[in-house]
């Protein structure tokens, strides 16, 4: 019921967060969008109602993950407008192979979705121990970026 009630409350932020309205309508749609989809996730299983929420390092190491990856998005966003801005030199197009150290799904997923999230990158493939990532200019430090990524991945998995 514990988990149930702060992830009502973290939808319930993130709705008003992302509209920005806050009329009576507003509020009311809110609640009502964010209960059945409570709902829906109690239905699925998602939540378990006896297991206890990730302690408070968990949250710090989330976090710092999107912390990160919200500074990567706009460094990357930069990189890419610079790109398509300036004529020369034209950017070298590659395939890279990421380290891929997440032990479970979920962090295979996170993962593969942050590279995606990023301007410049996308993850094309993944495969044992790697994901194939395509850069749009090889000549970036896109490797150490793609280090610590997985590293912060790891990291929320302990």
């Amino acid at each position: 019921m514990r988990s149930q009630f702060v992830i009502f409350s973290m939808l319930l932020a993130l709705w008003f967060l992302l509209s920005g309205h806050f009329s009576v309508l507003g509020v009311t749609l809110g609640v009502i969008s964010v209960s059945l989809t409570l709902m829906l996730i109690c239905r699925m299983q998602a939540v378990d109602p006896w297991s206890e929420p990730h302690g408070a390092v968990f949250y710090a190491r989330l976090t710092a993950h999107f912390a990160r990856l919200i500074w990567d998005m706009l460094v990357s966003a930069v990189r890419v407008a610079r790109l398509v801005l300036e004529r020369e030199p034209k950017p070298v197009t590659a395939f890279m192979d990421a380290p891929l150290t997440a032990r479970s799904p979920l962090g295979c997923l996170v993962r593969a979705n942050s590279i995606t999230l990023t301007p410049g990158t996308i993850s094309t493939e993944l495969e044992d121990g790697s994901i194939s990532v395509h850069v749009l200019d090889r000549r970036d430090d896109e490797a150490e970026q793609l280090d610590v990524s997985d590293k912060q991945v790891r990291d929320l998995e302990r």
